[in-house]
């Protein structure tokens, strides 16, 4: 049995190391394949974000009275959205990362204020991170989303129907993605028949800027809310695509290029869209990762060239 030690510095370490001094092994020593399997505990991580969600207040008469205590972000669809892992490039650095998430509200207001995030990859394993967003702009938190996206005419005729048919919803987590100085929340929507076990991908939810949309895939999803968003949108119906055999994906992976049509833009993002999700069925977290950040910069791509357009 080998321990192995992250942070040396943390009083209750230092003193079972004091004790059994040949116990412990620095993380730094450990063998690259285990490094790879490494993750931030979700139990630890859950406590330090209690504790933070008080402990934030740098001013004690702040602090005393309570003036800015924060609570861990919900999902009413699916429950409590305390804390989960995601693959993303923090802000700063130049490579996304495994890092479990969690998301923060004010006390009595559902906007989200701030999120935490603990890391898992090497050289960073075990820091957390904090981005807090300014007071006086208004950020939807998930529970927020999910309203809107309860409240979507279309979509909750659609979900009424497919649950009286005997049919399961499942709803995904909500995912918030940084654009820029947006953000835009993608959520899968499941469908599992009565007879069946295997859940089938149904619709991809998008929302950003108090908009919703919905589609089979999401480059159709997005086409919708570019349009509801600045009026002009996307109005095709994307031709289906043929999946290239394993050898030729990499080949088949370009670099975005400012300057392509939206077209072409949103055809690039369903294709690593569905790649994600086969990595994702795959256990392939390296690849599931690049073909996030990659949908990540497309879709930066195209809003900004939506918004010159309606300039």
């Amino acid at each position: 049995m080998n321990f192995y030690v992250a942070d040396s510095k943390d009083p209750l370490l230092r003193t079972w190391a004091g004790i059994f001094p040949a116990l412990f092994t620095p993380i730094e020593d450990a063998h690259p394949e285990l490094c790879t399997q490494i993750r931030y505990p979700t139990g630890l991580f859950l406590i330090q974000s209690e504790i933070y969600r008080t402990y934030h207040m740098s001013d004690p008469n702040t602090f005393y009275n309570k003036e800015d205590v924060w609570r861990l972000s919900t999902q009413t669809s699916t429950g409590n959205l305390n804390a989960y892992y995601v693959i993303m490039r923090l802000a700063g650095e130049e490579k996304a990362e495994f890092a479990l998430i969690a998301p923060f509200m004010p006390v009595g207001r559902d906007n989200m204020i701030a999120w935490m995030a603990g890391r898992s990859d090497a050289p960073n394993y075990g820091e957390l991170l904090v981005y807090q967003f300014p007071k006086q702009k208004l950020i939807f938190g998930p529970s927020q989303v999910a309203a809107l996206i309860d409240q979507d005419p279309e979509i909750s005729a659609q979900v009424s129907l497919w649950s009286q048919r005997g049919s399961d919803v499942i709803r995904g987590d909500i995912l918030v993605i940084p654009l820029g100085d947006s953000l835009l929340y993608v959520q899968a929507l499941y469908l599992r028949a009565e007879n069946s076990d295997l859940p089938e991908l149904k619709r991809v939810i998008v929302s950003s800027g108090g908009k919703v949309a919905w589609a089979e895939t999401v480059d159709e999803a997005l086409s919708i809310l570019l349009l509801r968003l600045h009026g002009a949108g996307l109005p095709w119906v994307a031709p289906p695509v043929t999946v290239p055999e394993e050898e030729e994906r990499a080949a088949a992976r370009v670099p975005v290029i400012v300057g392509e049509t939206a077209r072409e833009l949103a055809e690039q993002a369903r294709y690593h869209f569905e790649e994600a999700q086969r990595a994702s069925r795959m256990g392939d977290w390296a690849r599931y990762g690049e073909e996030l950040e990659k949908l990540r910069e497309i879709l930066e791509v195209l809003l900004e060239e939506t918004a010159q357009q309606n300039d």
